[in-house]
Order: C-alpha cells, then sequence, then structure tokens
C-alpha cells in the first residue's frame, strides 16, 4: 500500500508517519485496497498532500497553530508539554 500511495502521490513520495496513517486505516477498514482509497483521499481532499511537501513548511505551520490554540484553550497541558519537552 505504500508504494502505492508512493507511485500515486510522486509530489511527495514516502515519508516517515505514513505507515502509521495506512496501518490505522488498514486496521479499520480491513482491506488494503479501501485503505489505499482513504489515504489517498485524505491526502488530495483534505490537504494532507500539502503537509509533506520540500520543507514540511505547511506541517510546521499547523503545528504552530496548535500549538497556540492548546497555549489558549488548555493552558495546564501547553504547561505540562513544555515541561516534558524539555
Amino acid at each position: 500500500m505504500l508504494v502505492a500511495l508512493n507511485n500515486a502521490l510522486p509530489a511527495v513520495g514516502y515519508c516517515q508517519g505514513m505507515n502509521f496513517l495506512a496501518a490505522n486505516l488498514f486496521d479499520y477498514l480491513g482491506d488494503e485496497e479501501k485503505a489505499f482509497w482513504a489515504a489517498l483521499l485524505a491526502f488530495r481532499r483534505r490537504g494532507l498532500e500539502t503537509l509533506y511537501f520540500k520543507g514540511m513548511v505547511a506541517l510546521k505551520k499547523a503545528c504552530s497553530v496548535l500549538d497556540s490554540l492548546v497555549q489558549r484553550h488548555l493552558p495546564a497541558l501547553s504547561l505540562l508539554l513544555v515541561f516534558f519537552a524539555s
């Protein structure tokens, strides 16, 4: 399935972490072909493809937005994450 995704997404290729998505979709759907199509749709229709483009600029921006939201709405969790990241 990962080879098929690599071929279907030439601008992305294979990136670390895709196996986690593929494995979870396969576990949930129980069929490799269905998992492939679900992953491909997630990458193309939900914008996941852009997260893995060269430099991962979109991924870094998404992480920054998530960090800001956690700081604002879940300050105790934010402090805990900072503590364990140190």
